[in-house]
């Protein structure tokens, strides 16, 4: 699945709106009114078909605007159920599709005062059945086509190289907007550090 596959498919998911006329139950109510109404106008009952359709449309209020809660919520669960599997199921996949990306890291400090909700924007942070990842708090900056690229999130870090190699960065890189806050950027960011490596910078 391409790109544009991805993104008509998460299109094709729209939001729920409330209709105060839910069917068949407002036909029903209606056509129960319009026969009673005109059953009064036939017998000549003026005066109670006026009292009568002021209590109707009560009637038909509180049988009809319950209902139409309950629909509306149980749309809106469905459709965020819908977002939560297109994400796990074709957004996600796509990504983890890309090229994986490898960049010299070259700067690096941690920032303790990043809050959590940095790291809650990642639209599958909730959606993984694996275990939690450890993450820490980095600005980070690297070489990417010839420019620097810097971010600054919660990352997955490692410190597995030799002490002669270099501190190096591992991504995919999603280049346009998927819809429902899957936007472009850096995914899946790994740090590679060496074993003894010391963050001297540490804002």
């Amino acid at each position: 699945m391409n790109v544009y596959q991805v993104i008509e498919t998460g299109q094709k998911i729209v939001p729920a709106e409330f209709n105060f006329f839910p069917e068949p139950i407002f036909s029903i109510v209606l056509c129960i009114a319009i026969a009673i109404l005109i059953a009064l106008l036939i017998s000549g009952e003026i005066e109670l078909c006026y009292m009568v359709g002021p209590i109707m449309l009560l009637i038909g209020f509180f049988l009809i605007f319950p209902t139409s809660l309950h629909d509306y919520h149980a749309s809106t669960k469905q459709y965020d159920s819908d977002i939560e599997h297109w994400k796990k199921e074709i957004a996600m996949p796509y990504i983890h599709s890309l090229p994986v990306k490898k960049s010299e890291v070259i700067y690096i400090k941690i920032d303790p005062e990043l809050g959590t909700d940095v790291m809650n924007i990642d639209p599958f942070y909730n959606l993984t059945n694996s275990k939690e990842v450890r993450r820490t708090p980095v600005v980070v900056s690297f070489k990417e086509e010839g420019e620097v690229t810097t971010t600054t999130d919660w990352l997955t870090t490692s410190m597995e190289l030799s002490d002669g190699e270099k501190p190096y960065i591992e991504y995919q890189r999603l280049d346009r907007d998927l819809g429902h806050d899957v936007n472009a950027g850096i995914y899946n960011a790994k740090i590679h550090l060496p074993k003894s490596y010391t963050f001297t910078d540490i804002k």
